[in-house]
């Protein structure tokens, strides 16, 4: 596949007054699919499992989607069922759910996702309890499996990807103090996991996106 079929997904979502955001990169599956498909392959495949982890006070507000190569192929609105099912005790929106996303070349890191999710009574002792670790297992489950529009067995729409970051800066500093993502062909380089591991340990949220 070429960098043409590279998208960004931005999911937006509201907890106590703040604003935070999870991104994923996806390829398409082929040459026919665009922003607006991805967003409902999103809404379709995925939301259903992130909001099922997390407490009613999170609110997906705006999922927008744009191709990294086309600045014409882009698509945003409010998804349909944006509001977290778990009803109890919230934890602060510092905390979070962690799942990696295990590499499958060695040039390249695990890909990471922290999720605003759980409840006090999802965890024990500072560590998730074991039906909430399923729960979250499926939602790692559907993030690597291609996601699909339509009933089932669905029509496959575009699959999860982690691309490899390009350093800021010539010569590159070292440590490198910025990334950024690729802009062509010649940059692109990527993977696509097949497997992940769910954190049981609850997480903070340092290294999390924030929207001022």
């Amino acid at each position: 596949m070429a960098f043409s079929d590279w998208y960004e997904v931005l999911d937006k979502q509201v907890v106590g007054g703040q604003e935070v955001l999870n991104v994923y990169q996806v390829e398409r599956v082929d040459i026919g699919q665009d922003a607006q498909q991805i967003f409902n392959a999103f809404e379709v495949s995925v939301l259903p499992f992130v909001v099922s982890a997390q407490p009613d006070t999170v609110t997906h507000t705006s999922v927008e989607v744009r191709s990294l190569d086309n600045p014409f192929d882009f698509f945003n609105a409010t998804p349909a069922g944006n509001i977290g099912l778990r009803v109890g005790e919230s934890f602060s929106q510092f905390y979070a759910a962690s799942i990696q996303f295990n590499r499958t070349r060695t040039d390249m890191k695990n890909g990471q996702k922290r999720f605003v999710a759980g409840i006090e009574g999802d965890s024990v002792g500072g560590a998730w309890d074991g039906a909430f670790v399923t729960l979250l297992g499926l939602l790692g489950g559907v993030i690597v499996a291609p996601w699909q529009v339509g009933a089932p067995p669905g029509v496959d729409v575009c699959r999860f990807g982690i691309l490899k970051r390009i350093c800021v800066g010539t010569p590159p500093p070292v440590p490198c103090i910025k990334y950024r993502l690729p802009i062509d062909d010649a940059e692109l380089e990527f993977y696509l996991p097949t497997s992940f591991i769910v954190r049981s340990q609850v997480r903070s949220q340092v290294s999390r996106k924030q929207l001022s």
